[in-house]
């Protein structure tokens, strides 16, 4: 999570001052709110090269996630199985975890010797599924998945709140993608689910007409301008700064490859913008105390994910419980 850029956060006070009214009001203060939604909606739309109306606002990736699952799967009848991966954020794995509760078959993609999803599994098992639903970048390793996209009349739904502004990618074979603001400098509780026109979804919210059909509630116009600002700055220059961090990254793995208790769980096919160590043979939790009187932050797992000690990411990777345990 990012502290708040000052110039984003300037807009957001401004438009709440200034633009209070109901974007579905039929007086002009209304349809000033409603341009206004519509600009950024369409700046937004610019940006990933999608139409306006693929774009549905929520209130973090998580919503949209949970959008994203629900609303393919509870469209009229489809297939009910649902494939995914080994390394999924937790909106994705208590999702899927109580769709099965409902009878869904939840297919596990096996990793190959990479880290990424088998391309093999996957072919062999997309046929009877109705919906992939995968990270791009995963959370806690960084791993960067290679996304083909078959003729399959299965959708493609991607989790890609560690990709958007670090990562330079493709929508085009795309469905669905979830992100979120927090991560780039952008204010908390503001995400957002670009999906494609041809996908139809069942809302997760119910009522009157938003800015779309699939969400229903009065729209929120300050997050959605500071959404565009978001985006609009985390995509300049994304080139440039992916190099400068991909330096960081490898002068950090350099220094740690002096270390014999230490192993690196980010291999190749990684964001650099994480970086994922074991360090056996320690208490992680007093290192990462002793690292913050450093004024240096580390997690061991996902923020989000449960509160036990060991990194399923990391688990499913290697198979090995200390090397689970230690790492950040």
């Amino acid at each position: 999570t990012t502290k708040c850029d000052k110039d984003i956060l300037d807009t957001y006070n401004k438009v709440t001052e200034e633009y209070f009214a109901n974007s579905s009001s039929l007086y002009s203060l209304g349809y000033q709110v409603k341009e206004l939604i519509d600009t950024a909606t369409n700046n937004i739309a610019d940006l990933f090269s999608v139409k306006p109306n693929e774009i549905v606002y929520t209130s973090s990736a998580t919503e949209a996630n949970n959008m994203a699952i629900k609303g393919i799967i509870f469209y009229k009848n489809r297939d009910k199985r649902i494939i995914t991966s080994s390394k999924i954020h937790s909106s994705i794995k208590e999702t899927l975890k109580y769709m099965g509760t409902l009878g869904y078959d939840i297919y596990v993609l096996k990793n190959d010797s990479t880290g990424r999803i088998d391309l093999e599994d996957l072919k062999n098992n997309i046929e009877s599924s109705c919906l992939v639903t995968i990270p791009l970048v995963s959370s806690e390793v960084g791993i960067l998945e290679n996304i083909e996209k078959s003729n399959s009349r299965c959708f493609l739904h991607i989790d890609a709140t560690q990709a958007v502004g670090k990562i330079s990618f493709s929508i085009n074979d795309i469905d669905m993608l979830s992100l979120s603001a927090h991560k780039l400098f952008g204010i908390k509780n503001s995400g957002l689910l670009i999906k494609k026109e041809k996908v139809n979804l069942i809302p997760l919210i119910h009522g009157g007409m938003s800015t779309t059909i699939y969400r229903s509630g009065t729209a929120d116009q300050a997050s959605i301008a500071c959404m565009a600002k978001t985006l609009r700055k985390s995509l300049e220059n994304i080139d440039e700064k992916y190099e400068y961090v991909k330096n960081l990254k490898e002068d950090l793995i350099k220094f740690f490859s002096n270390y014999e208790n230490i192993l690196l769980n980010s291999l190749e096919h990684t964001s650099p913008y994480i970086l994922n160590l074991s360090f056996l043979g320690i208490k992680i939790e007093s290192f990462i105390h002793k690292m913050e009187e450093e004024e240096i932050y580390l997690s061991t797992k996902s923020a989000c994910s449960n509160d036990k000690s060991l990194s399923d990411e990391v688990f499913s990777l290697f198979k090995d419980e200390d090397r689970a345990k230690t790492s950040f």
